[in-house]
């Protein structure tokens, strides 16, 4: 068998597994519901924000695009995003024990 295909039949086959037992845990599935409804609304109210700002001559596109560079480069990863752990250190705000 081609090594692609073994892999491709693995990976459907682990995927079809994971929606089984997602299926069966509904607290996974409402989880995942929540946060992408958490994300949609942050966006969204981030998007609110930006724009006032704009409106309000205290910020432009320009500046915004170049601060997110910037900050993007602060977790030391330019990836399009900030760990939130770097987030809370650099604004020394505590963090609850992962593990507790």
């Amino acid at each position: 068998m081609d090594p692609w295909t073994l892999q491709h039949i693995t990976a459907l086959k682990r995927d079809l597994e994971q929606q089984h037992n997602d299926r069966k845990n509904p607290t996974t599935n409402r989880s995942r519901a929540e946060l992408e409804g958490d994300v949609l609304f942050l966006s969204l109210m981030n998007r609110a924000l930006l724009e006032i700002l704009i409106k309000k001559g205290l910020t432009t596109k320009g500046q915004l695009v170049t601060e997110m560079k910037r900050l993007d480069l602060l977790d030391g990863q330019e990836d399009h995003g900030l760990d939130t752990e770097t987030l809370a250190n650099d604004l020394g705000v505590p963090r609850p024990d992962k593990n507790s």
